[in-house]
């Protein structure tokens, strides 16, 4: 089943704030390096990016996030996901959720723990049209 989550940031960069220009990433904090600028080369195919076994583990313990709604004023974000997969990254208690461009490929926002989003009770459901 898909589920509505709600993440709400502590700290967001308002400068320069276009949504459009954001993605939110899913990542297990385990596996990306602390301190990372740019999120670009891990991103990128085996070909164009980083052809490390570390790059190859980031990749894979990356989400990452196109469709979803942002509240400026709340500084929350809003998003669909199935509900398994949530609970599974949840149940580690390793994963988080940060607001990245892609226009400079830098985040937006400091990361907020998994276990902070809360489902907001909505479930999708193809056969209901809003």
């Amino acid at each position: 089943m898909i589920r509505k989550y709600k993440v709400t940031f502590e700290d967001v960069d308002d400068s320069f704030a276009e949504p459009a220009h954001f993605i939110l990433i899913l990542f297990d904090t385990q596996h990306l390096p602390p301190g990372l600028k740019t999120i670009r080369p891990y991103l990128l195919s085996d070909e164009l990016g980083d052809k490390s076994q570390k790059a190859d583990c980031v990749r894979s313990s990356i989400h990452v996030l196109t469709t979803w709604e942002w509240e400026q004023y709340s500084k929350s974000a809003e998003f669909w996901l199935r509900r398994d997969l949530m609970e599974t990254l949840k149940a580690t208690q390793r994963w988080a959720v940060q607001i990245w461009r892609v226009d400079a490929w830098t985040y937006q926002s400091m990361p907020q723990l998994l276990v902070d989003c809360q489902d907001t009770g909505r479930f999708w459901d193809p056969r209901v049209k809003e």
